[in-house]
């Protein structure tokens, strides 16, 4: 007999068919239900990834949609971030499968981008998610240097002061260090009043040519000077002003180094005398700012010198007896408290000669000036 279970035409000559539950010729199952949930579906056919029926085991079936860059891939699984498929409808931008957030994707699908606070391995020097080209990593995810434009990493002011070289003139400083003018003022780099406040900012600084700026931010212009470092704790300050229209009136002289915001030069210790007679050629000064105490005083010994328009101690020789004229006995008391001693000779090496004859210069043209503050 043709009629039974598995044919085309059951017990009771019934014709086989798809949901009956037996399995006829032509069908892969058939589990007597409707669902395409199963392992079977309602057409008679085993499930499969594919064929449009999500069943157990798969996340999806979109049948023949299903694609890898859909909303559901080729396996029946949701797409995800870190499946190796690209899902713009997950607003993925990327996917290449790891978990690395240092190369061209990162780990939440989204391309890598300088801002996002990930290090691109080979791309970028840093990144620390911020917009700020004043820190350690500027927004172009790049490592401060001292020619980027920008204050950043260790400088006090734009690609200078810190690492980098020295600020110049009003940049931002925070200590001395940070200043080509060897010192830092209130924030900013300014020049020093003196060669001994340049020595007090920067103990080190050997003797040579500095700028100094004897009136700070007053209306006198900043110029350059001789600053002898090398006598001890002081920085001494010379400069020699040449100008014809110098005569034998002192005042004149008083009144140059005055528009230069110092004062005639005081010898304050021998050494200093030899330092300033070696710079100027070999030549004593013209003028020393050493007065009189008291009208007519007598011997080198009874005279003062006026640093900063104080008494201030100096040296002017090694005689006993105070005699300072190289030849004769200067000085003599001819002189009163108003005028300072000045040259007369040449002789007696760093001593020279010298005179009290009140308001007189003798070799004229020249003066050496200071800020006589240390």
């Amino acid at each position: 007999m043709n009629n039974g279970p598995g044919k085309s035409c059951r017990t009771g000559c019934v014709l086989n068919v798809c949901g009956d539950g037996d399995q006829g010729p032509g069908e892969a199952c058939d589990d007597g239900n409707e669902s395409n949930e199963d392992g079977c579906t309602n057409v008679c056919k085993l499930a499969d990834c594919g064929d449009g029926f999500k069943q157990p085991g798969e996340q999806c079936d979109a049948g023949v949609n299903n694609s890898n860059t859909g909303a559901c891939k080729l396996n029946c699984t949701l797409p995800s971030c870190g499946d190796g498929f690209v899902q713009p409808s997950n607003g993925e931008q990327c996917d290449d499968g790891d978990q690395s957030n240092n190369n061209a994707c990162l780990n939440s699908c989204q391309a890598a981008a300088c801002g996002d606070g990930f290090v691109y391995q080979g791309v970028e020097q840093c990144d620390d998610a911020n917009q700020s080209n004043n820190d350690g990593c500027t927004n172009m995810c790049k490592l401060p240097t001292c020619g980027d434009g920008f204050k950043n990493g260790g400088e006090s002011d734009v690609d200078c002061g810190g690492s980098c070289p020295k600020c110049g003139p009003n940049g931002s400083c925070t200590v001395n260090a940070d200043c080509a003018t060897g010192v830092c003022s209130a924030g900013k780099c300014v020049h020093p009043t003196s060669c001994n406040t340049l020595k007090i900012a920067a103990p080190g600084t050997p003797t040579g040519s500095y700028v100094i700026d004897p009136d700070g931010a007053g209306p006198i212009a900043p110029l350059t000077v001789r600053c002898e470092m090398g006598l001890g704790a002081c920085g001494y300050t010379m400069v020699r002003f040449n100008d014809g229209a110098l005569g034998s009136n002192q005042d004149a002289y008083t009144n140059k180094c005055a528009a230069a915001g110092m004062e005639v030069i005081v010898p304050r210790t021998k050494a200093l005398a030899q330092s300033i007679y070696t710079w100027n050629g070999n030549v004593v000064p013209n003028l020393y700012n050493v007065f009189p105490k008291y009208n007519g005083a007598q011997n080198i010994f009874n005279w003062t010198g006026r640093c900063k328009g104080q008494p201030c101690t100096f040296w002017m020789t090694d005689n006993g007896n105070g005699d300072v004229a190289c030849g004769g006995f200067e000085p003599n008391g001819d002189n009163n408290v108003n005028y300072r001693i000045y040259k007369w000779n040449e002789g007696c090496g760093i001593q020279g000669g010298w005179n009290d004859a009140n308001n007189n210069v003798q070799y004229h043209g020249w003066v050496i000036c200071s800020t006589n503050d240390c």
